[in-house]
């Protein structure tokens, strides 16, 4: 109510958005929409997929077509949108890396894990209404984009530099694993139906515009 009645005599265009609730969980995040939605523009959500000192951490980077299949984001935003007012709206990842608690040293700040973070920028771009990820962060801990001690750019600086330069927003699939026959429905994101189902997961985009 305080931002219709400040920007009343403005266009839309100039009018600040509410974003939120900034929770964590597809469970949290639907029951807080459940109450508050109506009043969201954009609704945002934290998404981890480990904390950095869970030894586990390791052993689930290795597998991130099981952690980051594209329905796994889906039923997030299908969750969000059933509580969410005026029919599709934008959902972000407001914030997000492989692991909170400052990520893993040698891990989330290596090469290694760029493989993560490439498989979540082409899994949540097959999952509409997801329009923006925001990254944690910049810098600080060991999920960071630069460097605490030299500013340098980590691995994962330059996979979100060649994202945004080469790939563009055309999603090119689904692209079938040999192993499937059937027909693909909209669960089917390159190779499989569901996490775990598969050995391989194919993400295809077609160039950015130039």
């Amino acid at each position: 109510h305080i931002i219709d009645e400040l920007w009343s005599t403005t266009s839309d265009n100039h009018k600040p958005k509410i974003l939120g609730p900034a929770s964590t969980g597809k469970s949290t995040t639907a029951n807080l929409l459940k109450v508050m939605g109506k009043h969201i523009d954009i609704a945002t959500y934290h998404k981890y997929h480990r904390g950095g000192k869970d030894p586990a951490i390791v052993k689930y980077a290795k597998s991130p077509s099981i952690i980051q299949h594209p329905s796994n984001f889906y039923s997030t935003a299908d969750a969000i949108n059933k509580y969410m007012n005026g029919g599709s709206p934008e959902v972000w990842v407001g914030e997000g890396a492989m692991a909170y608690n400052s990520g893993r040293q040698n891990l989330t700040d290596s090469f290694v894990g760029s493989f993560w973070y490439v498989n979540l920028l082409g899994a949540i771009s097959k999952s509409p209404p997801h329009t923006v990820y925001c990254r944690q962060a910049l810098v600080g801990g060991y999920h960071e984009l630069l460097s605490h001690d030299s500013m340098k750019a980590r691995p994962d600086y330059w996979i979100a530099h060649l994202w945004k330069k080469l790939v563009g927003t055309v999603a090119i699939g689904p692209i079938l694993s040999p192993h499937r026959e059937d027909t693909p429905d909209e669960y089917t994101f390159g190779c499989c139906s569901g996490p775990g189902s598969d050995t391989l997961l194919v993400h295809a985009f077609c160039a950015k515009e130039s």
